[in-house]
């Protein structure tokens, strides 16, 4: 879909947050001294100056200011119309953001174009400030590119409680092509970013802080910030989650988490979902070492989900379910504790954990591949799971869940190419193809569909000629 383009580099010589922010490089033009219209939104330049002939076009941002004022911008606009004496910005409903300066004859700054500097230091700019507003004649999306030069280090956590849509996207040369960008909290004791409004979409993002004290997330999601997704985004280094996923229907696609939980809190690891529809899919936890609560999952919304995700190497649990969850095609290697623990703190529920793979789990001294854990009925299914090699053995207090299906894999052996690589891809023929079956019953007599992938996060390679199976996990 075509998008409403803003760009911020951290380290362009020409970057200021009182540009316009709708092109890369230095600005179109600089008027001071102009004159405004705050109701017809005209901008007269000062002395003359010809608009059409210094390269001013409709669709064009422009930063609006009283001459002096200090980045960043409270007001840009959208050019609608050029004449060679004057040019008209969007006042009213769409296309502008904020509000603009006072009507005058003289003293009033206009910008075009012109990359952001971007969040840094204590500004949030322009992730706190574009709305959905902000669209040009196309009526495309705002979309903000980050351009991955430099960091974007800043001192005080970005708050974005407006609503969208909006995107946030990492680039490196040009928007979408994967590149990630960084926001550094560095050693502040703050979250780099937090989510108050509702709908977006962030993408090729790392939020990463590196604070020794505090309780602080990497992402944080809150009451209001629904309908998000993070995909390919990365948390590193939080004191508490690393993504914290407490709005509505929110959901983390291919993100990755690690070294967080480091303050070690009860309830808290890489990834946190905890409200009604929130999911994590294809993603990656890993490394978590701050002691026996740094779980790679916390699933502590009802019906969260998660599917084709993995968990490794973390001091807590793999995954810890503390009210019942739907987990497809997921893996748990080398955690602390057991690999999926079944731990309901206030509720019964129904529990599904299809096709996983739990392996290697308890190096903390005790744990098993699935634990179930505390007094209140445990009802669901375990079906077509697989493990080995669990310190305290397969399961335990599974309560009311039936079990069918569990694959044994041999000693000291591991379903996955390589975990240690890390490679989860699928190697062990035992797993190739012995999950749950996949079933579309067709119209009439025609034959089911059935397929039978196999059990665990990464589907295995096939031929060179074959294609690949494989999921991407992480940014």
């Amino acid at each position: 879909m075509a998008y409403t383009n803003f760009y911020c580099q951290y380290d362009h010589a020409s970057a200021s947050n009182n540009n316009g922010g709708s092109s890369v490089g230095a600005p179109v033009v600089t008027y001071t001294n102009g004159g405004w219209d705050q109701g017809t939104g005209v901008f007269t330049p000062a002395g003359g100056a010809n608009p059409q002939n210094d390269g001013v076009q409709v669709d064009q941002w422009v930063s609006i200011y009283i001459d002096g004022t200090a980045a960043p911008t409270a007001f840009i606009g959208c050019v609608n119309a050029v004449t060679s004496t004057t040019f008209t910005v969007n006042v009213s409903t769409i296309g502008f953001v904020g509000t603009s300066p006072a009507t005058l004859g003289t003293g009033r700054t206009a910008v075009v174009g012109g990359v952001w500097k971007g969040p840094n230091a204590a500004s949030g700019f322009p992730l706190s400030f574009l709305t959905n507003a902000a669209r040009d004649s196309g009526l495309g999306h705002p979309r903000c590119n980050m351009k991955n030069n430099a960091s974007y280090v800043i001192s005080t956590g970005i708050t974005r409680s407006l609503a969208g849509p909006i995107v946030i996207e990492g680039y490196t040369t040009n928007p979408s092509d994967g590149g990630v960008a960084v926001i550094d909290a560095t050693t502040s004791a703050i979250t780099p970013f937090t989510v108050s409004g509702a709908v977006g979409r962030v993408r090729n993002m790392r939020f990463a802080t590196s604070a020794t004290t505090g309780s602080t997330y990497g992402v944080s999601v809150t009451t209001g910030g629904d309908y998000w997704l993070f995909e390919r985004c990365i948390a590193n280094g939080a004191r508490r989650s690393g993504f914290y996923l407490n709005g509505y229907a929110t959901l983390c696609l291919s993100c990755e988490a690690y070294d967080c939980a480091k303050n070690n809190t009860a309830g808290f690891g890489g990834f946190n979902v905890v409200q009604y529809g929130s999911a994590v899919i294809n993603c990656w936890s890993h490394h978590h070492a701050g002691g026996t609560n740094a779980d790679g999952y916390v699933m502590n919304g009802k019906g969260a989900s998660a599917q084709g995700c993995i968990a490794e190497n973390c001091a807590g649990a793999g995954f810890n379910c503390i009210l019942p969850a739907r987990l497809v095609q997921c893996d748990a290697y080398k955690n602390g504790l057991s690999g999926f623990l079944l731990a309901p703190a206030a509720a019964d529920g129904l529990w599904l954990l299809l096709n996983c793979n739990s392996t290697r789990n308890g190096t903390g001294g005790t744990g098993y591949g699935i634990e179930g854990s505390g007094a209140y009925v445990k009802a669901g299914l375990i079906k077509n799971c697989g493990g080995y090699g669990n310190t305290s053995g397969w399961s335990t207090g599974l309560s009311a869940l039936l079990e069918e299906g569990t694959l044994t894999y041999g000693v000291n052996t591991d379903p996955w190419t390589n975990p240690e690589t890390p490679d989860f891809t699928i190697a062990l023929a035992a797993a190739k193809g012995a999950g749950h079956q996949t079933l579309l019953r067709t119209y009439h007599s025609l034959a089911d569909q059935v397929g039978y992938p196999d059990v665990g996060a990464m589907q295995h390679l096939e031929s060179a000629a074959g294609g690949s199976r494989g999921v991407i996990i992480g940014g």
